[in-house]
């Protein structure tokens, strides 16, 4: 199928890099279920599939489940304005575009830059979005004057940065603009969906457990990973329970996870980069996916 380079919204934990595999692994079916769906990632490739008549996103934090929707309507074309440090601690729980775009590695919980950072940051964000270069010239003696006539503002980007680079300073500080990346990515949501896939769609924010579940159907899960902290908010986060939940399923039930009790089987394992670490981003792990063992013969894997 034709696809574009990415899937869904920036969001940690997401299977952007890896929707196309799970999604070619799920059966067909009329409808799936991604019961965590998060950035939406699996949710944006299955519409694109064609393998589903019907496509149910639900996650319990409807911010950001609803920013894909409001994504994919356009709803944020024309947002870039910049969101101080200071605001996005006071709205990061409600304001999809702060949290999103200015939240280090989408987690929407902790700010992108440093406070070294966030002047600079905000110099560059003026010239490229609002066409100010004076915070900039003002930090760095650049004059990036030159780009703005450039209307297109990935490339006045690029160009900013060629520019700083020939001023020998400050270009590491130019090689990542976080919010044009992630805004870009929201915007091309837009135009992403044909009106007879978005009629595919639609989204919930309930427990887990409160899903419905149609006959016909198959249930993707990515839940909080297990033992990693905070990592998506798994603090909290009922496994047991969850566990107890997938194995009653009587439709197919596929989740991604590290590391599953024996009652499920491991199916697939791929490698993929971490681009969650703040020290290295050439840590891999290896993410898997697993059914209910009952299930695994049926659905033509072998149990070991």
């Amino acid at each position: 199928m034709a696809t574009p380079r990415s899937y869904g919204i920036c969001y940690m934990g997401s299977k952007n890099a890896l929707a196309e595999r799970i999604v070619s692994l799920l059966p067909s079916a009329s409808h799936l279920i991604d019961v965590f769906a998060g950035g939406c990632a699996i949710t944006h490739c299955a519409m694109k599939s064609g393998k589903w008549q019907h496509v149910h996103a639900n996650d319990i934090n409807e911010m950001i489940v609803g920013a894909f929707r409001r994504a994919i309507n356009g709803e944020f074309i024309g947002e870039h304005r910049w969101v101080s440090h200071e605001e996005f601690n006071r709205v990061r729980e409600t304001d999809a575009y702060a949290a999103i775009c200015f939240s280090f590695g989408g987690n929407c919980s902790n700010y992108a830059y440093s406070p070294k950072n966030e002047e600079l940051k905000r110099a560059i964000h003026s010239a490229i979005f609002f066409g100010d270069p004076a915070p900039f010239r003002a930090l760095t003696g650049i004059d990036l004057t030159p780009v703005l006539t450039i209307s297109d503002l990935r490339e006045r980007h690029i160009a900013a940065k060629h520019l700083a680079n020939g001023g020998g300073i400050f270009i590491n500080s130019l090689q990542k603009l976080e919010c044009l990346n992630r805004l870009n990515r929201l915007n091309r949501l837009a135009t992403a969906f044909s009106e007879e896939e978005k009629q595919r769609l639609t989204i919930g924010n309930v427990d887990f457990a409160e899903v419905e579940i149609p006959n016909d159907s198959v249930i993707y899960c990515d839940p909080p990973y297990r033992d990693k902290g905070d990592y998506r908010k798994s603090k909290g986060f009922d496994h047991e329970r969850f566990y107890d939940w997938a194995l009653r399923q009587t439709v197919p039930v596929f989740v991604s996870e590290y590391a599953m009790p024996e009652d499920f089987v491991e199916i697939a394992a791929w490698n993929k980069r971490c681009t969650m670490s703040q020290t290295s981003n050439a840590l891999r792990t290896t993410e898997k996916i697993f059914v209910p063992r009952w299930q695994a013969k049926d659905l033509g894997f072998r149990p070991e």
